[in-house]
């Protein structure tokens, strides 16, 4: 898949202790796991 015209804004509002995952947090690794793979994609074919 192209991923490579996405972008996104994560924002997690949880209010678990640092340290703590919260289940928001758990979800949100995907996309940012995709987002960084982006990132260092785009920045590898510059």
């Amino acid at each position: 898949m192209d991923f490579s015209g996405l972008k996104a804004l994560l924002l997690n509002c949880t209010l678990k202790p640092t340290g703590r995952l919260s289940n928001i947090d758990a979800l949100m690794q995907v996309p940012k796991e995709i987002m960084q793979c982006v990132t260092q994609k785009k920045g590898a074919t510059r």
